[in-house]
């Protein structure tokens, strides 16, 4: 039997696609006039421009609306280290997502970094191509020095996918699962177990939202001021604002009484403490379950019959699927169009909100506590809020759109399939100036092109969500070649300067 004839559609898809993005130009050249514009002469205008004012580079080049996705793969979801070829297949259908859902381009970038200092660097001297950096899919407790380094370097935001996206996500879950049980959410107990990257940033981000008792334990136990083993400087500092009840022990020792567990291990270690239903029966009154590990070591139906009031999971075959693609397309639109420099707690705190009010409060129960991702109202409602926040703390550049112009344009991307763009101008100009002002019209002229546009659930679990988007980088893992077929590295060229 034929390799074609066994593999998975979504794999012969990717193959006769070469890969899910391409590159294309946003205008077309048909002439020695529209040649002269995109290129010699005009060209030397946006050059001289930027050479000027380099945020201008921001203005008329695509940088203004393309954020690069940068991993080594050395923490893939439920995979752990497979190396950057074989992560690329996942930074791929990231970027389609932030095409389809909000308009903003992005790169995979996939580099043979193994050090903190050789990552930091590499994104450094590509950072001048980008309006934002989304770090995906790198190990903790180096992922988190790598972001923290990047954020004091650049004058652009950086965003990890797993410290900051993650966060959001459970923060908004946690709102509407407080609501639907008759809790306050800032006065829950919250059992975290996981001190990696997604764990860190969670209980962080809940510490500032106001929910102070936060107990966060690994597969050693509960994290402490002082703990003797097993300890990183992520954990150390976690450990100064969460546990106030100081806590020691297991998770059989330190669920009793807690009102939510957020479970990101996924059980790959032996003498790891793992979720069990006797577990669950130890918690408050219909306790707050999130098990966002891969794999599941326990079913949400088992869960439930233990008691789970909420049970959600990141898996896209259960419902309350808590995936970290609905909130990063509206969070880099939000971030883009102000020209931000950075991305601050404020604006962290307004996404997760604006994620939990799409759901009004007569849809909301205890299946539906976190929106689809097929949901086109989250993106324009999360770019809003997070460009407003932003812009109230001061980390940013551009006032050309205000919150409300920002959620209309991503809206009408949504529904149009293109942001607006300005009006020609009618006044005589010459070359060079027609040349900057279709540069600065169509914010560059290039852009990514989805090979396989999400239009419906199906196609949108087939090749972007957990678990089938795995099945191109297990193939990869095993043989490097098949990049060259299953990516867009098989038809893309660098073209450096």
């Amino acid at each position: 039997m034929s390799k074609k004839t066994t593999e998975s559609q979504h794999i012969q898809t990717r193959r006769r696609s070469n890969g899910l993005i391409s590159i294309r130009s946003k205008v077309q050249v048909r002439d020695s006039n529209a040649l002269s514009l995109v290129y010699t002469p005009g060209v030397a205008e946006p050059c001289l421009e930027i050479a000027r004012n380099p945020v201008r580079s921001l203005d008329v080049t695509c940088r203004g609306n393309t954020i690069a996705i940068v991993s080594n793969g050395t923490a893939v979801y439920g995979m752990g280290d497979v190396g950057p070829e074989a992560v690329l297949p996942i930074l791929e259908s990231q970027a389609i997502i932030m095409k389809n859902f909000a308009g903003v381009d992005a790169l995979p970038l996939a580099i043979k970094a193994r050090t903190i200092a050789q990552f930091v660097d590499t994104v450094i001297n590509i950072a001048p191509s980008f309006g934002a950096i989304c770090i995906e899919d790198v190990r903790t407790p180096e992922g988190l020095a790598i972001t923290d380094e990047l954020e004091r370097a650049l004058f652009i935001p950086v965003v990890n996918n797993h410290r900051e996206g993650v966060a959001i996500g459970v923060l908004a879950g946690l709102i509407n699962a407080a609501k639907v049980t008759g809790r306050n959410v800032k006065e829950m107990r919250v059992l975290l177990n996981g001190a990696g990257t997604a764990g860190l940033g969670t209980a962080y981000l809940l510490h500032r939202y106001g929910i102070d008792n936060v107990t966060v334990m690994d597969r050693y136990g509960a994290i402490y001021p002082y703990r003797p083993t097993h300890m990183n400087w992520g954990k150390w500092a976690l450990s100064h604002y969460t546990n106030p009840e100081r806590q020691h022990g297991q998770m059989g020792d330190l669920i009793e009484g807690m009102d939510a567990f957020i479970g990101f291990a996924g059980g790959g270690f032996e003498n790891a403490d793992q979720l069990t239903a006797e577990y669950i029966k130890k918690m408050a009154p219909d306790p707050i379950v999130f098990v966002l590990g891969d794999p599941l070591k326990i079913q949400p139906e088992e869960l439930k019959d233990a008691g789970a009031a909420v049970v959600a999971t990141a898996q896209s075959t259960y419902p309350n699927q808590m995936d970290i693609s609905v909130v990063v397309p509206g969070i880099f639109r939000g971030l883009l169009d102000i020209r931000a420099t950075g991305f601050p707690v404020r604006a962290q705190i307004a996404a997760a909100e604006a994620i939990a009010g799409i759901i009004t409060d007569d849809q909301l129960h205890r299946d539906y506590i976190y929106p689809r991702l097929i949901d086109y109202r989250i993106a324009p409602a999360v770019a809003r809020a997070v460009a407003a926040a932003t812009k109230e703390s001061g980390l940013y550049e551009d006032d050309r759109f205000s919150p409300e112009d920002i959620e209309d344009r991503t809206r009408r991307f949504v529904y149009e399939g293109k942001l607006p763009i300005a009006p020609k101008s009618d006044k005589p100009m010459t070359v060079a100036e027609e040349s900057l002002e279709l540069h600065e019209r169509f914010t560059g002229l290039l852009e990514i092109n989805s090979n396989v546009p999400i239009k419906d659930e199906f196609i949108l679990k087939q090749f972007y969500l957990v678990p089938d988007v795995l099945e191109p980088t297990r193939i990869i893992k095993e043989n490097l070649e098949e990049v060259f077929s299953l990516t867009a590295r098989g038809n893309l060229v660098g073209v450096v300067s």
